[in-house]
């Protein structure tokens, strides 16, 4: 069984490099595909800075088909340009899920436009969340706020990063919204974690990822094939909820 890692990254300036490392580790490690999300310009990056990003993920994805997926960061704060990214990357054929960093909180009104238009298109949406102490960063969201997104956009397939990082309390937040699933890429201080989520989530809701180059794909690895479930379930965590979230 080899996984799909649901939750990478190439950062500004170091794509190329980031791409090729993923590609030594997807072919040492036995990963399958590998979802490369564009990180440039900070926290609240300039239309060019997205662009830039995107156009070099493009570009990868293309080189590599066989191997990376492409999933374009947008702003939701310029919805116009969010959904022309969008459109530039389905052209492309390097599109299966859109990603929302950290300069538009879930909850805003601001979001209405680029969920709308991922629901049009058929996309899932990978939204950054945590829960941090002592406090998050001013437009990071919460999985509270997820949580109010997905139930605005009930048709909205939303993927919560990092299980919100405080996973008890993202669990919570998101248990009665069907819609959001998550995977479990970041920290590896997550014993039990994932386990918990299978119970009060149900397995179909959990996705693997890394959150690579920033997080080694082996303790993440190792999380997941030590993970106390059935060998069914760890397939469908692995593998099998990512070709159904991401349309592979």
């Amino acid at each position: 069984m080899k996984p799909i890692d649901a939750h990478t990254h190439i950062w500004g300036g170091s794509e190329d490099a980031n791409a090729a490392l993923m590609l030594e580790g997807a072919d040492m490690f036995g990963i399958e595909r590998i979802v490369i999300c564009p990180i440039r310009g900070g926290y609240y990056p300039e239309p060019d800075d997205i662009a830039q990003g995107n156009t070099a993920m493009i570009r990868i994805v293309r080189e590599r088909p066989d191997v990376f997926i492409g999933c374009p960061t947008v702003d939701p704060r310029r919805p116009d340009e969010a959904k022309a990214e969008i459109d530039r990357a389905m052209e492309a054929k390097a599109c299966n899920i859109v990603k929302v960093w950290v300069s538009c909180r879930a909850d805003s009104p601001q979001m209405a436009q680029t969920a709308e238009h991922c629901v049009a298109r058929g996309l899932p949406l990978l939204i950054h969340s945590f829960y941090k102490r002592p406090a998050n960063l001013q437009d990071e969201s919460t999985a509270g706020h997820v949580a109010i997104l997905g139930r605005r956009f009930p048709r909205l397939r939303i993927l919560m990063a990092h299980m919100a990082m405080d996973w008890e309390l993202g669990i919570k937040a998101v248990r009665e919204v069907p819609n959001i699933s998550m995977d479990f890429s970041g920290s590896i201080w997550q014993a039990g974690a994932v386990e918990k989520a299978v119970r009060e989530l149900g397995v179909e809701r959990i996705l693997f990822g890394t959150d690579a180059p920033g997080v080694p794909f082996q303790p993440k690895l190792g999380q997941l094939w030590g993970l106390d479930v059935t060998e069914s379930q760890r397939e469908l965590i692995a593998r099998g909820n990512a070709i159904r979230l991401l349309n592979l």
